[in-house]
């Protein structure tokens, strides 16, 4: 398991060596950032999970969670929602949010939050509803994550371990 860390800058190094040295750190983050996926969904999840480019776990130090929450970078937000049929298919529907304008982490659930709670209320109204297990979406760096790759993240995270409505009315 892959440790992503940042060091912190004193305060106490002169004006321009600190703007060199956070501009360095932003690249950083930039380039760990570029090798992991951020994963987030409700029911299994206390907290982001980390998940590199083959859907092994990795940790985050605090460093670099405080670190994400000043770091402004363009995400790509994939919304999913993970359902099975009755014959026992697991399935995702999805969407993508491209984000072009840099924001931190946190801001991630005030800009996507709504479109993917449209989705869900589409999925739901729609003949596919008593598929629904549960929603949640992984950001990265503007690249593509194939079904493949979020069907592992979700389901390594246990997400399809959880019932769908259909199961539940049985």
């Amino acid at each position: 398991m892959r440790t992503i860390t940042t060091e912190r800058i004193p305060a106490s190094v002169p004006k321009k060596k600190r703007a060199q040295l956070i501009r360095m750190q932003q690249e950083k983050v930039r380039r760990q950032l570029g090798q992991y996926h951020l994963a987030w969904e409700p029911q299994v999840m206390d907290r982001v999970q980390v998940y590199d480019k083959d859907a092994n776990m990795g940790a985050m130090s605090q460093g670099f969670a405080d670190v994400l929450k000043t770091i402004q970078v363009k995400w790509r937000i994939h919304c999913y929602i993970l359902g099975r049929e009755s014959n026992g298919k697991e399935r995702l529907d999805s969407f993508t949010l491209d984000i072009n304008t840099p924001c931190t982490h946190d801001q991630i659930t005030d800009i996507a939050g709504d479109a993917h709670w449209e989705f869900i209320e589409e999925y739901r109204a729609s003949n596919k509803s008593k598929n629904f297990i549960t929603a949640g979406w992984i950001a990265n760096l503007q690249d593509d994550i194939p079904e493949e790759l979020a069907h592992k993240i979700f389901t390594n995270a246990g997400s399809f371990r959880l019932e769908a409505d259909w199961e539940i009315e049985e």
